[in-house]
């Protein structure tokens, strides 16, 4: 096992790799608690449901990075709080367009989290997941696109 500890206490983007892989954990973990335990059923969520399951995972969201600042410091903190904020911000976006989404289909309300499980978890068994797993394949070629340079991001803006 003594094999294992340089590739967990290596740096992986600027941090030790045992922390990505706590965080991924972490994240796999609340995915699977969600869709597995809390939503196995199909049924319709309700308005105070929906703020306390929110509630719920803004807290783990916060108390992880209680932890990364008092581990870490204030720096990784800091830098952690600001994503965070950028990505809550930025996904509220995505509530809109999913409901434009869910509204134009048609999809009844009890059905829409096994909808929005399977974009999360594609199974090649299920032509919906399929779809799901060809449009992620999309964004890769775009994030390449991306990366190599400033100059393609407002076309792809346009777009």
């Amino acid at each position: 096992m003594d094999f294992l500890i340089p590739f967990f206490t290596d740096d992986f983007l600027g941090k030790p790799a045992w922390v990505w892989l706590t965080f991924v954990g972490i994240v796999i973990a609340l995915l699977a608690f969600d869709l597995g335990v809390l939503h196995k059923d199909d049924k319709e969520i309700g308005v105070r449901e929906s703020l306390l399951l929110s509630a719920g995972y803004i807290s783990v969201a916060l108390l992880f990075g209680a932890w990364v600042w008092w581990f870490l410091g204030a720096q990784s903190g800091m830098d952690y709080y600001t994503g965070f904020m950028i990505e809550k911000s930025l996904s509220m976006d995505n509530v809109f367009v999913i409901a434009l989404i869910f509204s134009f289909f048609a999809i009844p309300r009890q059905y829409q989290h096994r909808v929005l499980g399977s974009l999360l978890s594609p199974s090649p068994h299920d032509t919906a997941d399929l779809a799901a797993l060809a449009r992620r394949s999309r964004c890769r070629p775009g994030r390449a696109v991306v990366d190599a340079g400033h100059s393609t991001s407002p076309q792809l803006g346009c777009v």
